[in-house]
């Protein structure tokens, strides 16, 4: 059985097994590091006092970090507040928190998640009020698009990511340099790594979700290959 060596950028999570002609040893290349900033005065206390009708989880990470700030803050969830995730491995992880999801599109990405949560609400006379925790300078569509609609949206940064030189990771560059594919994650994650790492000419470059994979073009690269719905058990379909 051929065995092939992928790179893969900020995932924070255990990554599937594959099976098939084609064993995939996972290689986790360290871009960017992620610590909790402090949310804007009174976003805390309202959250609490008036809670939202929609909390939007757009990642793992946002949700982590937001269930890390009401751990630390002897909080609850507010449980008139109803959960909605990027997607069902977000759904999953809010589970493993004790959260259940109430909303989670059948493809994962936010181009998805819009089409289906439209349609939720279409038929709501009074548009929801909706909590969005992110990244800093994280991506807007979802929160632009739902103001469009009439939703009254919050869009709070509770984290950020700052770049980790791989002169801080002497392995890191050998770890690049054996890997016959590489999966980058995200616009920031792909800046980060094409600011530090050289890429080889063989190597097989795959994006994350359009937006990923629009941002790359941008860059010149042309020759970059979509993983399929984000979902990394896919992965066997286009190697």
């Amino acid at each position: 059985m051929d065995v092939i060596r992928v790179g893969v950028t900020g995932v924070g999570h255990e990554l599937p097994e594959l099976r098939g002609d084609v064993a995939v040893e996972w290689v986790e290349i360290p871009t960017l590091r992620y610590e909790a900033i402090d949310w804007p005065r009174g976003i805390q206390e309202g959250l609490i006092a008036k809670p939202f009708d929609w909390i939007i989880f757009s990642s793992r990470r946002s949700l982590s970090f937001f269930s890390d700030f009401l751990k630390k803050a002897n909080r609850e969830f507010p449980v008139e507040s109803q959960i909605a995730c990027i997607g069902e491995s977000t759904a999953r992880f809010a589970e493993e928190q004790g959260w259940f999801s109430d909303f989670y599109p059948t493809e994962s990405g936010s181009e998805g998640f819009l089409k289906e949560f439209e349609d939720l609400i279409s038929n709501n006379r009074i548009k929801p009020r909706v909590f969005m925790p992110s990244a800093l300078n994280g991506r807007r569509l979802i929160a632009d698009r739902l103001r469009e609609l009439g939703c009254e949206v919050c869009l709070v940064p509770i984290y950020q990511g700052l770049r980790i030189n791989p002169e801080d990771s002497a392995s890191s560059l050998a770890l690049v340099n054996g890997c016959d594919a590489l999966i980058l994650t995200s616009p920031t994650q792909a800046e980060a790594f094409l600011d530090y790492y050289p890429l080889r000419s063989e190597t097989r470059l795959i994006a994350m979700g359009d937006f990923t994979n629009d941002h790359l073009r941008t860059r010149g690269f042309e020759k970059v290959i979509s993983l399929p719905n984000s979902d990394f058990s896919r992965l066997g379909e286009i190697l």
